[in-house]
C-alpha cells in the first residue's frame, strides 16, 4: 500500500523571538535557532521548492508586549529584517537560500498576535490558498507555536489542520517571562470569542497585564 506524503507548506511565517539581551543590532540565539530551523525544513525538501520556491515571511518587529525591548528599533535592527539577512547568509546544496525561498520581512510587529495580524494585513500571501493540503507553515519553538497556530487561526481564518508546526529545537527564551503552557493558557482564556484584530488587541492588552502580574508573583 503506498504511504502518503506529508504535505509541503509553500507559505512559511518564521517567527521572530527577540534580540540579544541588551543588543537590538543582535538576534536572541532562539531566533537564530528558528532561521536555521527554516534552512533545514528548505533542506528536507529541497527538490519540491527548488522547482516552486516557498514564500517565507520573517515576522518581528521588537519584543514590545514582552517588556523586553522599551523602544521602537530602527527599521534595520528589528527582528524581521535581522533574521532575512542571516537567511540571506545561509546556503543550501552550493546554492543561496534565495534560489528555494523568497524571503520577505514583516517588522512592524511587538508580539506573537501582532506578527499574525501584520503578516495577513501585509498581503505576503496573496493567491495562496491554505488548507490541509496546502498548509502554512509556523516556523517556532515547542509551545510557541502553539500559540502562533491559535492567533493565525483567527487572524487568517484557517482551520488547526491548514497549519504546518515546523518546531525548532533548543535555545529558547520564555514569553514574558512565564513558561509556554501557561502563556497558552491565559491566551486561550483572554481571546475567548474575539476575532477582530482591535478586538484581539484589546484582549492582547489584558493578558500581558495578567502575565505581568503573575510574573511578579
Amino acid at each position: 500500500m503506498a504511504t502518503q506524503e506529508s504535505p509541503i507548506a509553500h507559505g512559511i511565517i518564521v517567527f521572530g523571538r527577540g534580540h540579544a539581551p541588551g543588543h537590538v543590532d543582535r538576534l536572541s540565539g532562539a531566533s537564530l535557532v528558528r532561521v536555521e530551523r527554516l534552512r533545514t525544513y528548505l533542506a528536507e525538501h529541497a527538490d519540491a521548492f527548488a522547482a516552486r520556491p516557498a514564500t517565507v515571511v520573517f515576522s518581528g518587529g521588537w519584543a514590545g508586549a514582552a517588556g523586553a525591548v522599551a523602544e521602537r528599533p530602527a527599521d534595520e535592527q528589528r527582528e524581521g529584517n535581522l533574521m532575512a539577512a542571516a537567511a540571506r547568509d545561509l546556503s543550501l546544496e552550493g546554492a543561496p537560500l534565495t534560489r528555494y525561498a523568497h524571503l520577505e520581512a514583516e517588522i512592524e510587529s511587538a508580539s506573537t498576535l501582532e506578527n499574525a495580524i501584520e503578516v495577513h494585513a501585509g498581503r505576503y500571501f496573496d493567491g495562496m490558498t491554505f488548507d490541509a493540503s496546502h498548509p502554512l507553515g509556523l516556523v517556532a519553538h515547542p509551545g510557541h507555536v502553539d500559540r502562533a497556530a491559535y492567533f493565525c487561526g483567527k487572524v487568517f481564518g484557517l482551520d488547526r489542520a491548514a497549519m504546518l508546526p515546523i518546531v525548532a529545537v533548543g535555545g529558547d527564551q520564555l514569553s514574558a517571562g512565564l513558561p509556554e503552557p501557561l502563556m497558552n493558557l491565559v491566551t486561550r482564556l483572554a481571546c475567548v470569542g474575539a476575532r477582530r484584530p482591535e478586538s484581539l488587541r484589546r484582549r492582547e492588552r489584558a493578558l500581558v497585564r495578567v502575565a505581568r502580574t503573575l510574573r511578579r508573583g
